[in-house]
């Protein structure tokens, strides 16, 4: 296992020719000032042409769209693991962005500065080995929205970008990120 940092791209493909079934899972534990049942995560997945944008509403992966048409990306039911056959990947698609949501509940506002620890790891469930594993480490802030990094195919092979975002509001402003008419 690799450790990466924010800012950092890597190989995903090239150093593993044979890759094909990964997982990206999420994990996280929050601080006292938040209750488990104040919040709800939410992982969101959007895969995108080579400008950033998707071209379709189905290209969103989210807790009411769990499957991609392609069945090239699934998301399990807790939201918290996200499932890729790389050989089912359309051509057109050349970029997979990876996000967490936040909803709050009750009347305190809910951010992911209350959270002591974040991370997602990418795993080759094939060879049932952790790749690459990121451990947000800077200020997230008082954002409701990260977006964790994209794969994206380059020269015919798959990489990583651990190119960490922050955002507020909602879906909303993921899906105006990637390019959802919303």
């Amino acid at each position: 296992m690799k450790e990466i940092l924010k800012g950092q791209k890597v190989e995903l493909t090239r150093d593993i020719p044979e890759l094909e079934n990964v997982l990206v899972e999420f994990d996280y534990r929050v601080n006292n000032y938040l209750k488990k049942d104040d919040f709800e995560i939410g992982t969101a997945v959007f895969l995108t042409d080579g400008s950033g944008t998707m071209t379709s509403y189905e290209d969103f992966i989210y807790s009411e769209n769990r499957e991609h048409p392609s069945e090239a990306v699934k998301l399990n039911e807790r939201e918290d693991k996200v499932y890729i056959t790389m050989s089912k990947i359309p051509n057109k698609i050349r970029k997979i962005a990876f996000a967490l949501t936040l909803t709050e509940y009750g009347e305190v506002a809910r951010y992911y500065d209350r959270f002591d620890y974040l991370s997602m790891r990418i795993i080759d469930l094939d060879r049932e080995e952790v790749i690459y594993d990121y451990q947000i480490n800077d200020s997230v802030g008082q954002n409701t929205e990260i977006v964790f990094g994209e794969m994206y195919r380059h020269n015919g092979e798959w990489k990583f970008n651990v190119n960490t975002d922050y955002l507020d509001g909602g879906l909303l402003s993921l899906g105006k990120k990637f390019g959802l008419g919303i």
